[in-house]
């Protein structure tokens, strides 16, 4: 896809090509949130750790890492240069979201209540989809993907992943050593003009 601006005052247009593949992007070196999330997705895997894909409703991605030594998935926006701060985006940038969504190799989870503050009136209503019939597809998408896994390690490694990381987030198991964010790391949105920003509702206000 080609997306095209014109300007009002000279009528000069600029072509933007939104590339997908990653490797393309690595020498096109251009784009927003999606381009950035998707190259640095790369790089970590090609480091050999585990990775996860975050979408959210409201137009925004970045990914998560896990980490070996914290025991649990690390919050990063490669955009913003944030490190295991996911309320950044309702309590920094001020934006109001419903669903985020972590997508990894093997399965999908739904991870609004890290990202989203249920007491925040940032919080928009989840009514795209009735919550009983959200968690059955995602329930027969994941047995689905799971039952892919051919081999036994991995099978194990991945389930137990998958629990590991839903046990924390409904407070089933204790959270390894979180992390509180300083009030100095919740920041409106940095990336973008400061017009783009306010008119997407990030700049903190």
């Amino acid at each position: 896809m080609v997306e095209r601006y014109k300007c009002n005052k000279c009528g000069t247009v600029n072509e933007f090509p939104r590339y997908g593949n990653a490797m393309t992007l690595l020498k096109f070196r251009k784009g927003r949130c999606g381009e950035w999330a998707n190259c640095f997705t790369l790089i970590l895997k090609s480091l050999g750790l585990k990775v996860r894909y975050l979408w959210n409703l409201e137009d925004h991605v970045w990914c998560e890492y896990y980490s070996k030594n914290l025991k649990r998935f690390i919050h990063l926006d490669p955009c913003e240069n944030a490190f295991d701060n996911p309320l950044l985006y309702n309590h920094g940038w001020g934006k109001k979201m419903s669903y985020v969504f972590a997508i990894s190799d093997h399965y999908i989870q739904d991870v609004s209540d890290r990202y989203v503050d249920s007491k925040s009136d940032k919080k928009l209503p989840r009514n795209r989809i009735s919550e009983l019939d959200l968690n059955k597809f995602l329930a027969i998408v994941n047995l689905t993907n799971f039952l892919r896994i051919k081999d036994t390690n991995d099978y194990l490694e991945t389930v137990s992943e998958f629990l590991n990381d839903y046990n924390q987030r409904k407070g089933i198991t204790k959270l390894a050593h979180s992390k509180t964010p300083l009030s100095t790391e919740m920041l409106p949105r940095q990336s973008g003009s400061a017009d783009w920003t306010k008119s997407r509702g990030e700049d903190g206000k």
